[in-house]
């Protein structure tokens, strides 16, 4: 996904489908995706946020000086690892 210059933006357990039979995993949700290798959040009051607040990374509310990578996805992998374990 992030080799193909895409980045999800949405990553939570919700959004990750694991079939127990063989293991694979699918990774779902690309509504808020960007094809933007590197992409600026501006400010936005909280109701209006895209994504879901609880996986987000601190980057994507706007609040942070810094613009929305893969590294925000990974971010948000780790979070959503960490709930699910």
């Amino acid at each position: 996904m992030h080799g193909r210059g895409l980045i999800h933006k949405d990553i939570k357990p919700a959004n990750v489908l694991i079939d127990s039979a063989t293991g694979q995993v699918r990774l779902t949700g690309f509504g808020i995706a960007s094809r933007l290798p590197r992409e600026r959040q501006a400010p936005e009051p909280p109701e209006v946020i895209a994504g879901t607040l609880a996986y987000m990374a601190p980057e994507q509310t706007g609040r942070v000086n810094r613009s929305i990578d893969s590294r925000s996805d990974l971010y948000s992998l780790g979070v959503t690892l960490e709930n699910r374990c």
